[in-house]
């Protein structure tokens, strides 16, 4: 009786995983036992210092950047004999720090974004220093028109205050001539009514004794005649004075 023979099993591949794609998944801190399981799936360490370095947003923690550096240091081991059968000159040698197409391509991915970030950064730094040009000019503009405001009401001021000075002057002036004017119309009253009053005085006194002291009354006319004159001149120079202070 023949044997069965057994069926064949076929497993799917898993997907192949980029050096950029796994180390995206590590987050922004990448650690020293993410790094070696990095190691692990066969890529250099130094292609993560590489992505870190390209993002500022993703860095190696002290440890895993100690390891990197480990592991990008050349390893010095004792001469030995090659046991290594010889390369075959018609294959190309297998060079693992030559990057795959697909690193190419994220490499220049990455640079594309770089620049995109600096000329976003650039235009950015162009357009607040635009903002704070208008506003560094409507300050100025702004401190401009008000000292304009204060010059202007500084001189209203000043003009009012000698307008006001000129009419206090003005009106001093006017009140002092015009009590100096009832002052000597005071003095000329009273000068005429002295002369009113002597002259009643006299006629009177020349009426009383003018019968008995013929005499006397001419010397007491001729008195009374000085002291009228007198008065009269007193009465000129008190008027010449009132001439004298009409403003």
């Amino acid at each position: 009786m023949p044997v069965p023979k057994a069926k064949k099993t076929t497993t799917a591949a898993a997907p192949k995983v980029t050096a950029r794609q796994m180390l995206e998944t590590y987050g922004k801190v990448i650690s020293k036992p993410e790094l070696k399981g990095f190691q692990e799936a066969g890529f250099q360490p130094a292609r993560a210092v590489t992505f870190a370095e390209n993002r500022p947003n993703v860095s190696l923690n002290p440890s895993a950047s100690a390891f990197a550096a480990k592991a990008a240091a050349p390893i010095v081991t004792p001469a030995v004999t090659d046991t290594k059968p010889k390369q075959d000159p018609f294959v190309a040698p297998i060079n693992e720090n030559v990057f795959s197409a697909q690193d190419m391509i994220s490499f220049l991915e990455q640079e594309a974004v770089r620049e995109q970030t600096l000329a976003g950064v650039d235009s950015q730094t162009r357009i607040t220093l635009g903002n704070l040009d208008a506003d560094a000019r409507k300050e100025t503009a702004r401190l401009s028109a008000d000292a304009q405001i204060r010059s202007t009401g500084i001189s209203a001021d000043a003009t009012r205050y000698v307008s006001d000075r000129e009419k206090e002057a003005i009106l001093q002036r006017a009140e002092i001539e015009s009590k100096g004017r009832l002052d000597l119309q005071a003095i000329i009253n009273a000068g005429m009514k002295s002369v009113a009053e002597v002259e009643g005085l006299t006629a009177r006194d020349v009426a009383t004794i003018g019968g008995k002291y013929g005499v006397e009354q001419e010397k007491m006319r001729q008195t009374g005649q000085v002291k009228i004159a007198n008065i009269s001149r007193n009465a000129g120079i008190l008027q010449g004075l009132v001439g004298a202070f009409n403003f």
